[in-house]
């Protein structure tokens, strides 16, 4: 059970730790706990403890902005950047966006390491800040992904996708599907099976919606739903019915669009997910 704490006890409480002298300490505790949740839940989210993972990350929406503030606070970059990276995908997932990107650029402006860790941060708040100026984003998007090591290959690659689908989404259609593209082979390659499958997902999405070309698949010849659903990813395996359900309707089979929508809705309803229900219903 989770116990809720009024303001007036919380205030007075922080004022007791201020006279103790223990206060920073504290609040150092705190975030070292939520930062190692959010590494844990980051991995969760992608299999079949996805569920349970994505209601305690909701229970958490209080104590995870103040362990962020702490680190912001205390201008500690490694740790700000590890729970921006470590809260990334459940607010993907659950559609709350609306301070990712302000809140991977504060973290990335702190001092702190300047390895891959720190390249994944800047890489995604470049991607999310591409439709401002789709003149240089192409530019701005290499320019981040120069900063990974030459052995982080793979890691590039994980957000390497997701900065195409920006770039797509954006209008820059030929550079987004060349990301897309290049970092499927390479996640591909290297046995990342979750990565690119979501990655495939997209990019089959957005090639059928814009051109109408039939999805591909992975390089393998798999198909992205057959992967998430061994992986037991349940909202991936709403994405990849995205892909299937649009083909459908490209196709005038739209009895299979409605037997495929009323799948993924039910994925949906089951994960809890309000944003992609309205988008099914």
């Amino acid at each position: 059970d989770r116990f809720g704490l009024l303001e007036s006890i919380r205030i007075y409480a922080a004022e007791k730790l201020t006279e103790a002298g223990e206060l920073e300490e504290s609040e150092r505790r705190h975030l070292r706990h939520y930062t190692d949740l959010t590494r844990r839940a980051d991995a969760g989210l992608r299999g079949p403890d996805q569920r349970a993972w994505l209601c305690r990350m909701d229970t958490e929406h209080v104590n995870l902005p103040q362990a962020l503030d702490t680190a912001l606070s205390h201008g500690d970059g490694a740790q700000a950047v590890e729970l921006t990276l470590g809260t990334f995908w459940h607010q993907w997932v659950t559609g709350r966006m609306s301070h990712v990107r302000a809140d991977l650029a504060a973290a990335v402006a702190l001092p702190g390491p300047r390895g891959d860790r720190f390249a994944r941060a800047n890489a995604l708040s470049v991607a999310l800040g591409v439709h401002e100026h789709p003149e240089r984003a192409e530019e701005q998007v290499d320019r981040a992904l120069s900063l990974f090591g030459a052995r982080a290959r793979v890691e590039r690659a994980e957000v390497q996708w997701f900065a195409g689908l920006n770039l797509f989404t954006a209008g820059l259609e030929g550079a987004g599907e060349r990301h897309l593209s290049e970092a499927i082979g390479t996640l591909a390659e290297h046995g990342r099976d979750w990565s690119a499958a979501v990655a495939v997902c997209y990019r089959d999405w957005m090639r059928l919606s814009v051109r109408g070309t039939l999805p591909e698949g992975l390089p393998d010849g798999r198909s992205a739903r057959e992967v998430l659903e061994g992986l037991g990813d349940d909202w991936g395996v709403a994405q990849s019915l995205s892909v299937e359900h649009l083909e459908a309707e490209v196709l005038g089979r739209y009895g299979r669009a409605r037997t495929v929508a009323e799948r993924a809705l039910a994925l949906c309803e089951d994960l809890g997910l309000p944003t992609e229900v309205c988008w099914w219903r």
